[in-house]
């Protein structure tokens, strides 16, 4: 009757197998499969907890990987049931119960609508530390697997048989750790399903905004969050950024998974708060046709930055992003799809070494004339944009800074110790292409990729 209770024809019957898991989440001594499979676990861990208020069952949860397995399986029919509906989380409904009736009132109960209200309205300054933290417990929850997240298991059930099926066979009790989630991200252009589409979105907004969201890269970064971070307060996407200032120094483990996630933030603008939040104007007016996702909007705005009118805010984030996708083409959705198979042919090597040097990059210029077309069309783009916001000593364009200081005019700089104005350094090089200047073999490379078929055009 619980598994089916949407399904139930009589009012009456529904009404009360909804009384009755609303009670079992506010005490355990009313579920009477999970009393029955954890009365030996609840005895040798949970004693001294008094049943009532979900105190057993969180005590459970906390000791999850020392339960046995009948009791770890019927601990996780609990979760999932309570998941459903805020009425059958007894905590978070007390807990949250001011949020709820001022924050979340036209939402109906049901569907994990009201949870997904709570989770949405975190930052509300009207919500209370003690519904935040514990809107939080949940969603470090939901994280450890997608069964646990009703909204996006039911959005995405058929594209997880399709797509996910061999990730995670889990057995009773036992949690997939995020593997399923990490799959539909993997495999996000196969989805079908616009609804999960969606679904695998917000959990990839909620991933950005705090590392503990993603139980694959919270594992693997535990103990650099502990070394470098460990004074940061999670939230906002703050201890990311703490992660990525010290991405030298990181575990290997640790750096793999933040590159992969920097990768897909740098995919869609939405994911990028602090440069969506300070280009929003730029967006409007230069880009307001575009639509976002796939790497699109950053690229427009790129496209843009040199405009007279362009936001000084916007372009400074804006060149942030820039310079770590010239280093690294994973930071480019564009070019890192379209030139996907050319890297298996001809970059193999400087793929799995020198990461955040522009070694594919660089690699890709070098066999620029055997590239596919679509990829070649991509790295000219890529190369252009480097040129044309040119910084001594960046990774893709550091073969260039010798001819720069014997070519290219001081006036070139934009103010003392400053970048160098937008554009200047590209119309310069390509001039002295143009006019037979030495550069060197590998600048003149470089120049000659971002307009493989006009190179005057490029100063002109």
């Amino acid at each position: 009757l619980q598994t089916f209770k949407d399904e139930l024809q009589s009012e009456q019957c529904k009404s009360e197998v909804h009384r009755r898991m609303s009670r079992a989440g506010s005490n355990v001594l009313f579920d009477s499969e999970l009393v029955s499979a954890c009365k030996e676990d609840r005895a040798a861990l949970c004693s001294d907890v008094q049943a009532g208020s979900a105190r057993v069952i969180r005590c459970l949860q906390d000791h999850r990987s020392s339960l046995n397995t009948k009791c770890a399986a019927a601990l996780f029919d609990h979760e999932v049931h309570i998941s459903e509906d805020i009425d059958f989380n007894h905590q978070l409904k007390k807990t949250c119960a001011y949020e709820v009736s001022e924050l979340c009132k036209d939402m109906p109960h049901g569907h994990g609508r009201i949870i997904r209200c709570l989770e949405k309205e975190l930052d509300n300054t009207d919500m209370s530390k003690e519904c935040k933290a514990e809107v939080e417990a949940v969603m470090s929850v939901q994280a450890k697997d997608f069964r646990l997240d009703t909204r996006l298991k039911g959005a995405c059930e058929q594209d997880i048989n399709a797509l996910c099926a061999h990730v995670c066979n889990a057995a009773p009790g036992q949690v997939c750790g995020g593997s399923v989630l990490h799959c539909l991200q993997e495999n996000q252009e196969k989805i079908s399903a616009q609804a999960c589409q969606d679904e695998v979105f917000y959990f990839q907004l909620m991933e950005v905004k705090d590392f503990r969201n993603d139980v694959i890269l919270a594992q693997a970064c535990r103990q650099d969050v502990e070394t470098f971070c460990k004074d940061v307060e999670p939230g906002d996407g703050r201890v990311h950024i703490c992660l990525r200032q010290n991405k030298d120094q990181l575990s290997e483990p640790c750096r793999v998974e933040e590159t992969k996630l920097a990768a897909i933030e740098y995919s869609d603008i939405r994911l990028a708060t602090k440069l969506n939040k300070l280009c929003s104007e730029e967006k409007a007016v230069y880009c307001k046709e575009v639509k976002s996702g796939k790497g699109r909007m950053i690229k427009c705005l790129l496209d843009h930055m040199a405009e007279p009118d362009f936001g000084a805010e916007c372009k400074e984030e804006l060149q942030k992003r820039d310079e770590a996708m010239k280093s690294d083409i994973r930071y480019d959705k564009a070019a890192s799809e379209k030139c996907k198979a050319d890297i298996e042919t001809y970059c193999q090597d400087a793929r799995t070494s020198f990461r955040g040097e522009a070694s594919v990059l660089k690699c890709l210029v070098c066999v620029f004339s055997e590239l596919q077309e679509g990829c070649q069309t991509e790295m000219s783009r890529s190369v252009r944009m480097a040129l044309w916001d040119y910084k001594p000593g960046s990774p893709l364009t550091a073969v260039c800074d010798s001819a720069v200081q014997q070519f290219c005019p001081r006036k070139a700089h934009a103010k003392s110790g400053a970048a160098f104005t937008i554009g200047v350094v590209g119309r310069c090089l390509s001039k002295s292409v143009v006019e037979g200047k030495y550069l060197g073999e590998q600048c003149k490379e470089l120049v000659m990729a971002a307009a493989p078929r006009d190179v005057g055009g490029l100063h002109n």
